[in-house]
């Protein structure tokens, strides 16, 4: 007995329009979920069958997929600028992920390639911050609607939101700082550099700052371990 499910998902930033379909193609179920991890999960582990789940790539898209992977049997991160099923017709979240949903199920979804972790990340903070500058090509990077400089009142409330939606450690603006710090001492940035950049006047600041990842000691370690065994020793006579 065939018991696949087929799930379109259409995510924005406050909630995922959700259609399924079960192994005849049939619409059974449609829901509309906050943009939360422990909310998308519970709606998961309520279906039964072999679940296969689509989305659209955009801001949420790498997120989603990290989150469903280990629950499902696919999750299809497709190409929006090839799905003309969905651009064609009436237009909304509802519709839109019964659209996906039945691409997935007639096997027409164009996948993009969802890679490591980091990578997606890093390419979706790219989108989102493009999205957020707009048109604006002066002016501060980050500033309240008035033009003003924002508040590190107002930063650390949009941080604590979206540290919120992804189900991670609640942390503070000041947190970057450790980042800008430790990233740049990983990658072999000169001591003075470091200082002048994050603007400690104290280089003994700058090691308080640096938070090493275990894989970087790990692989600082193998490479001396390896360059210890092959280089040889000479004595002088």
């Amino acid at each position: 007995m065939n018991d696949s499910k087929y799930i379109g998902l259409d995510a924005h930033q406050a909630t995922i329009s959700v259609a399924v379909l079960d192994s005849s193609g049939k619409l059974v179920m449609e829901a509309v979920l906050g943009t939360k991890a422990e909310t998308i999960l519970q709606f998961i582990h309520g279906l039964r069958g072999t679940l296969r789940v689509t989305l659209e790539e955009g801001t949420c898209a790498a997120w989603l997929h990290d989150v469903l992977k280990p629950h499902v049997a696919q999750v299809l991160v497709c190409d929006p600028r090839k799905n003309t099923l969905i651009k064609s017709g009436n237009k909304s979240d509802r519709i839109d992920a019964r659209k996906l949903a039945d691409l997935l199920y007639l096997d027409k979804l164009h996948p993009v390639f969802h890679g490591e972790t980091g990578n997606r990340a890093l390419k979706e903070l790219l989108q989102m911050l493009k999205q957020y500058l707009g048109d604006r090509t002066t002016g501060r990077l980050f500033q309240a609607r008035d033009g003003n400089p924002a508040r590190n009142q107002q930063l650390n409330a949009v941080l604590g939101w979206a540290t919120a939606q992804l189900s991670i450690e609640r942390g503070t603006m000041h947190a970057f700082r450790h980042g800008r710090n430790s990233h740049m001492r990983q990658n072999g940035v000169p001591q003075n550099i470091v200082q002048d950049q994050v603007g400690h006047q104290d280089r003994r600041t700058n090691d308080l700052y640096t938070h090493n990842e275990e894989a970087f000691i790990r692989d600082t370690m193998e490479k001396l371990a390896g360059s210890c065994i092959q280089t040889p020793v000479v004595y002088p006579n």
